[in-house]
């Protein structure tokens, strides 16, 4: 596991919301697999970012909610399922799709 990964999954045990959110924003940034798409709607950025997620230890599930949200720019929710020590946890992470894919906001 990377750096990055076991920097995520540290926060998200001790409840640190915050912190995990600012790792997943570094990530994204520093990947342009995950900024950019030639599809409108980011799906492959997205499913680099759900395989960025899969490899971190402390993530059990991913699943992406059909459709966008409609806002501008428009936003795609992604609900987290977390393994123990914080089993069944959820988390909601918001993307933000406009000239870049960016994180909205990370909750659970």
């Amino acid at each position: 596991m990377s750096g990055a990964n076991e920097e995520f999954c540290r926060a998200l045990d001790a409840g640190n919301i915050a912190t995990a959110k600012a790792v997943l924003i570094g990530v994204v940034s520093a990947h342009e697999s995950m900024q950019t798409d030639k599809d409108p709607n980011f799906v492959n950025a997205i499913k680099h970012l759900e395989d960025w997620l899969m490899q971190c230890g402390c993530i059990e599930h991913v699943t992406r909610s059909s459709g966008l949200l409609k806002s501008q720019p428009p936003q795609k929710l992604l609900i987290l399922t977390a393994k123990a020590p914080g089993a069944g946890r959820i988390f909601h992470l918001k993307l933000r799709l406009g000239n870049h894919m960016e994180i909205e906001a990370f909750e659970g």
